[in-house]
């Protein structure tokens, strides 16, 4: 806050503020109430000479209110800069303005490019669904930090840059000597100004409607986290199986501390209870520092592993067969939509042998003649959710990952039987299939 800033919120001369500042004179005691309550501090550290000593040890806690007061601050500040500059001046500040905007917003761009598509290539090679969510979650996130990082460092420097030194300039006209200083402003001019906060009359309606939305985010994030959690047991149990990963740990408890830090600021700012700061700051680095460290070792870790779609070797297969008579009506009732194995046997002229090839860990087959028709069932009461558990636990192990299951359901027909009952059963399956589309 500049001399004349706290003049007129006082209501008296700014040279009396310098006269302040410079231990020339002190203050009525109503001018010091009211500076005590504009600073919110007491009488005993005003008054005393470590006051700033005394600041520096307070643990300074930041709330919605503070920030707004901070950016009503800058637009004051940046308003009265504007007032004070010529048009050469002003033409001046708005190109380099945009100069500083392109350079920081390009400048800051590269590394986090960089960031991105270290990502990109972990999940990439995660593959699937899975791996297309992650790399989602990841850009948003690399993209919001991104924007905040230019932001922040756009407002410190134009604050360094551009509003502090014309608050030097106005300093130094109430100096005898006028100095030269890049941004010359005009001759002072006495401005009746009024105090008045930005979104007065608008500010609770808009920080209720925030909460709300807030609020909403945050039933969202407690999802993810007890996902996370659920996630952390999971992996720690396989622990216990012999099965050593440390990525998806360092990644929950990371997501998790990321999680409570996030709802920790929903919550006080939904009730308006003020925050530390520098603690917060401090555990989302942590948070996204291991948040980090976890994907470098997950990359690590992925190295040593191999995916592939074949089945797996010690899943064995099961074998069903049957021999049924010949007839000249006989069709296999599964062939409208399961490719079936014909095999020429010359020694089965008046019969068929139907053989069933299934996994049956996970399902049983039966082979049913009806009348002239030849059906296939499978029963299937349960699904074997712990079987295909222990697969994956043996995958993990042995560090080759199957990504297809899906052929734990399928079966495999062959028939054997001659060369004219194998012509006449496909005869039967196409006359049948055109009667019924």
């Amino acid at each position: 806050m500049s001399q004349e800033d706290l003049a007129f919120k006082l209501g008296v001369s700014r040279q009396a503020v310098s006269k302040w500042e410079s231990g020339a004179a002190y203050p009525e005691t109503e001018k010091i109430v009211a500076i005590c309550k504009l600073f919110d501090c007491s009488l005993d550290e005003l008054l005393k000479d470590d006051i700033e000593e005394l600041r520096k040890e307070e643990v300074r806690k930041y709330t919605f209110h503070d920030l707004v007061k901070e950016l009503s601050s800058l637009i004051k500040r940046t308003s009265d800069m504007f007032n004070r500059m010529d048009r050469k001046t002003l033409f001046r500040f708005f190109f380099e303005l945009i100069v500083l905007i392109i350079v920081i917003f390009f400048v800051v761009k590269i590394p986090f490019d960089y960031i991105a598509s270290l990502g990109y290539d972990v999940f990439f090679a995660i593959g699937g669904s899975v791996g297309s969510v992650l790399n989602a979650i990841w850009r948003f996130l690399v993209n919001i930090t991104y924007f905040l990082t230019s932001l922040l460092l756009f407002i410190s420097i134009y604050k360094a840059k551009f509003l502090d030194n014309v608050d030097l300039n106005k300093e130094e006209l109430a100096k005898p000597e006028e100095k030269e200083t890049k941004y010359n402003v005009k001759e002072e001019k006495r401005v009746v100004r009024h105090d008045f906060g930005i979104l007065s009359s608008l500010e609770k309606i808009f920080v209720f409607c925030v909460k709300v939305f807030t609020a909403f985010i945050s039933l969202f994030i407690i999802f993810s986290m007890l996902i996370a959690v659920a996630g952390l047991v999971i992996v720690i149990s396989w622990m216990f199986e012999g099965v050593f990963l440390f990525s998806p740990v360092i990644f929950a408890l990371s997501f998790i501390l990321l999680s409570t830090i996030i709802l920790y600021i929903i919550y006080n700012f939904i009730v308006n209870r003020r925050i530390k700061l520098k603690k917060v700051f401090t555990f989302l680095l942590i948070s996204f520092l291991s948040l980090g460290i976890s994907m470098g070792v997950g990359a690590i870790e992925m190295k040593e592993f191999t995916l592939t779609s074949a089945p797996h070797e010690y899943v064995i297969e099961d074998k069903k067969e049957q021999t049924f008579q010949m007839s000249d009506s006989l069709i296999i009732g599964n062939s409208g939509y399961r490719n079936i194995k014909y095999v020429e046997d010359k020694s089965m002229i008046d019969s068929i042998k139907v053989e069933v090839s299934y996994y049956g860990d996970f399902r049983d087959a039966e082979i049913i003649k009806q009348d002239n028709t030849i059906f296939i069932t499978f029963k299937q009461e349960d699904v074997p959710l712990y079987k295909m558990y222990k697969m994956l636990i043996r995958d993990l192990k042995e560090k080759e990952v199957h990504v297809n299951y899906g052929y734990l359901s399928n079966y495999d027909v062959t028939v054997y039987t001659s060369s004219q009952n194998i012509e006449k059963i496909q005869e039967n399956i196409q006359q049948q299939y055109n009667i019924q589309y």
